[in-house]
């Protein structure tokens, strides 16, 4: 099907309208018991369908600029058309797979940018928190359980795309939330409490993310590995990163001793 470009459009309305309407309109008016009447320069234009334009937003503005839009339906062999469409000028190929995957490729490079940038924040403010050498050791946790997902999706083979960076920010969420909980209750009365609970937490986001991972769907199937890898690694990393020091182990010995 054929959807003519909105400046194609006005052009034939103006085209009807002064080469035809105007210069025969009112003779044949006055032979036929007709009321014979312009068209109507604000009557609405011939769009894509809505269907069309969700898939593929580019359309809109395509067509609004200039651009005719032809629709092939049950096309089967994409290169033939690639390749007959070559030597034709001011002619562009739109075919929905790769079109989306293309916009997703680029929602995926600012996804990185994105989480690098959290990444940075976390940084400062960790150094910030609790000084150079603990704050780096507070923000390892968490970018490191990053690296474990992406290292264990290859390892696995699972493709990355823009979900699955996208579940690097709840790995990375939820990793802080590990490293944080650990650092703030380091060598105080109640660290194997919030170690207990941390590894309760995990336990629970595992089994839920774990289950995904079994899904048939194969986004929800990678959505679901990569979070609970990622898990797996933020949960092991805040341990050893908020491990309690040698003084303070021996002085919460000694104080068990006493009591």
């Amino acid at each position: 099907d054929l959807t003519p470009s909105i400046t194609r459009q006005t052009e034939n309305r103006d085209l009807v309208t002064t080469a035809l309407y105007d210069r025969f309109g009112s003779a044949l008016s006055d032979q036929l018991p007709v009321n014979i009447t312009a068209p109507d320069m604000d009557a609405d234009y011939l769009v894509p369908d809505d269907n069309a334009t969700r898939t593929l937003p580019e359309i809109t503005r395509l067509h609004s600029g200039g651009s005719d839009i032809i629709r092939l339906r049950n096309t089967t062999d994409i290169d033939a058309i690639r390749t007959t469409l070559a030597d034709i000028q001011n002619v562009t190929l739109i075919n929905p797979p790769t079109a989306i995957s293309d916009q997703f490729a680029a929602y995926r490079l600012w996804a990185w940018i994105a989480l690098g940038g959290a990444l940075c924040v976390a940084a400062i403010l960790a150094i910030l928190r609790y000084g150079l050498q603990t704050g780096i050791c507070v923000f390892a946790a968490p970018a490191g359980a990053i690296l474990f997902a992406v290292l264990g999706g290859y390892v696995f083979g699972i493709p990355q795309s823009f979900f699955t960076t996208m579940a690097l920010f709840l790995v990375f969420a939820i990793g802080a939330d590990y490293v944080l909980f650990l650092a703030e209750s380091r060598n105080g009365p109640h660290d194997d409490d919030t170690r207990l609970a941390v590894l309760l937490s995990l336990i629970s986001s595992v089994l839920a993310f774990g289950l995904l991972a079994t899904s048939s769907v194969p986004l929800v199937r990678d959505i679901g590995s990569v979070i609970a890898i990622g898990l797996i690694g933020a949960w092991f990393l805040a341990f050893w990163m908020t491990a309690p020091t040698n003084n303070n182990v021996q002085t919460q010995n000694k104080r068990g001793q006493e009591q």
